[in-house]
């Protein structure tokens, strides 16, 4: 039994205990040593399976800055007709001619996610130059 389902089981005895009648609320978590809304919530999400009581996901479902499907789509195209571009002249290609908005390290990130970096390892250093910190990619 994995460390979820055993934690699982143990929110089930503490929310039948205090779903009994037999002890306040305050007093089963007292006992369980947790929170009293931490109780609450049990009581509330149980529906008679253990599996109502497993850990959710905190990954959030979508991201209010991520690449549309038309950028998605406007990275692939350029990426195919120009592949052995490097990064800096492909972002340079596809902001002056195909009018993308983003930084060339969200135009990093989306093809690392897409799988059209492949191999290659992206470090960004920061450099002096002219007494300006600039950021540098090298591959």
């Amino acid at each position: 039994m994995n460390r979820i389902l055993s934690e699982a089981y143990w929110r089930q005895r503490v929310a039948k205990d205090a779903m009994s009648g037999g002890k306040p609320i305050a007093e089963v978590a007292r006992i369980h040593h947790v929170s009293r809304m931490s109780v609450y919530r049990w009581v509330k999400r149980y529906d008679g399976r253990v599996e109502s009581l497993c850990e959710r996901s905190h990954r959030p479902r979508s991201h209010p800055n991520e690449h549309t499907p038309e950028e998605k789509a406007l990275i692939r195209r350029a990426h195919a007709h120009r592949g052995t571009l490097g990064l800096v002249c492909l972002h340079m290609v596809l902001t002056s001619e195909r009018g993308y908005r983003r930084s060339m390290g969200s135009l990093c990130c989306a093809m690392r996610r897409m799988g059209l970096l492949g191999n290659m390892t992206i470090k960004l250093r920061q450099v002096m130059k002219n007494d300006k910190l600039s950021v540098i990619i090298a591959m």
